[in-house]
């Protein structure tokens, strides 16, 4: 989110009054630029764990038919 509004001005219509905001005011006011958003990595990594233990547990459980047997 910091590459997208760091350094970039954004016009806000207001009526027939454009007010312009600069990215960093907008990172400063979502508490953006203070700490890395490391929550994201971790919802990425559960994600992907979640996934690894659905196909493990998937596999192990789930009967195969042999090819001899049809």
């Amino acid at each position: 989110m910091q590459i997208q509004f760091k350094g970039h001005t954004y016009h806000l219509a207001v009526g027939n009054l454009t007010i312009p905001i600069l990215g960093d005011v907008i990172l400063s006011t979502m508490h953006l630029d203070s700490n890395p958003l490391y929550s994201i990595y971790l919802i990425v990594i559960g994600i992907s764990g979640g996934f690894v233990v659905l196909c493990y547990v998937s596999l192990r459980f789930i009967k195969q038919k042999s090819s001899q047997e049809w």
